[in-house]
């Protein structure tokens, strides 16, 4: 029986200094890409905290005790 695989004994496609060379280049692009996150996340970092925009907080307030005791007669426990 023949051999049903997708290569022939003499392909270059599992060649030692072909897998290394593919995977020197693939780790080229990623430490390229490694180094310009770091500038960047670097370069957000030496600008600082923004500061809010948006102004003060508000709040709203709310009669909390109140509602607690309408869930409890609601429910049945306070009778």
């Amino acid at each position: 029986m023949s051999d049903s695989s997708s290569y022939s004994k003499d392909s270059n496609e599992l060649a030692p200094t072909k897998i290394i060379e593919e995977q020197h280049a693939e780790q080229s692009v990623l430490d390229s890409f490694a180094r310009r996150l770091a500038m960047k996340m670097k370069d957000s970092l030496a600008a600082g905290v923004p500061q809010r925009q948006y102004g003060p907080r508000k709040s709203i307030r709310r009669d909390h005790e109140e509602s607690c005791y309408d869930v409890v007669i609601a429910a049945g426990v306070g009778s």
